[in-house]
């Protein structure tokens, strides 16, 4: 399954910097042209959300046998967590500012973002569900989260749907501003 992973990895990010798409679907540009090509061939293929998926397998493989952990390794994949995390939602804030990416970027972070996140959440609920969790799992199953978790999960259900009706119903385009940049950044950044 890790083969997968790398292959998909590097699948994505080849085709996006072979064809000088966009490193994901959020606007960046205003060619429109772009970001159509950039959804059919990169983001809405099977290939570009399996190392997602398949992270999210191998994890939940590991987490059905006990394992034995150093406290060194833990620490170590703790922070390798955190930084996944911290790349994949930070490495494009200089994009949404107005600077272009580069071709090595835009194909590097679309081979790596969604498999950075899915590692980041996959450490997180492996180390949850085996006692390594430690005050993260305090956290997270702290009863006054049960209700939230329930209302994110409905929003997730219905969010693409109410993005494609806003953009349908949509009437005028949109002047170029830097807020306005950015909305998409923070209504779509999902990461898988």
């Amino acid at each position: 399954m890790a083969a997968i992973v790398i292959a998909t990895c590097a699948a994505s990010g080849l085709v996006t910097y072979i064809n000088g798409y966009m490193p994901f679907t959020v606007i960046l540009t205003t060619d429109i042209k772009s970001l159509i090509d950039t959804s059919l061939h990169v983001y809405q293929k099977a290939f570009a959300h399996a190392p997602a998926l398949f992270t999210g397998v191998i994890f939940g493989c590991l987490a059905a046998r006990t394992h034995q952990l150093s406290r060194n390794i833990q620490a170590f994949m703790w922070t390798v967590s955190a930084i996944s995390a911290s790349a994949s939602l930070f490495g494009v804030y200089t994009w949404s500012s107005g600077r272009a990416p580069e071709p090595l970027e835009s194909a590097v972070y679309a081979g790596l973002h969604r498999f950075a996140w899915a590692f980041a959440v996959s450490w997180v609920m492996y180390a949850c569900a085996t006692g390594r969790g430690g005050l993260v799992n305090r956290m997270l199953a702290w009863p006054l989260f049960y209700p939230l978790a329930r209302l994110s999960y409905a929003v997730y259900l219905v969010h693409y749907l109410l993005l494609a009706v806003n953009t349908v119903l949509s009437r005028e385009r949109k002047t170029h501003q830097p807020f306005l940049h950015r909305l998409p950044f923070i209504k779509n950044h999902d990461r898988i």
